[in-house]
């Protein structure tokens, strides 16, 4: 991602992402995004990454992408909440890689 991340510059961390995708009614309900950090939204492989990113600041890739999914899919919150909250918690993460799997988790 680092040199797409280049090419869409601030495109990257606006709403609509950098391919521009439109249509899809985002929620900032910060009770469910707090759930959602707290491993506590009861689905049981959400929550166990997401307990785990907090005691560790670490998870798998594919973990990552499931619980972005989730709340991207599941719970219809912004995507830059979720974004924002990785890169500050995660001890490994990259600027391009971390903004640019969350901006592709808002195609599917």
């Amino acid at each position: 991602f680092r040199f797409s991340a280049l090419t869409w510059g601030t495109s990257l961390f606006k709403l609509q992402g950098p391919y521009g995708v439109t249509g899809l009614a985002w929620r900032r309900d910060q009770e469910l995004f707090e759930k959602w950090k707290a491993g506590k939204t009861g689905f049981p492989f959400v929550d166990a990454g997401m307990r785990e990113l907090a005691a560790t600041g670490y998870i798998s890739h594919l973990h990552r992408q499931c619980c972005a999914a989730f709340l991207v899919r599941d719970l219809q919150l912004d995507w830059r909440m979720g974004a924002e909250h990785f890169e500050g918690t995660l001890l490994d993460h990259t600027p391009d890689a971390n903004w640019g799997n969350w901006a592709y988790r808002i195609l599917q």
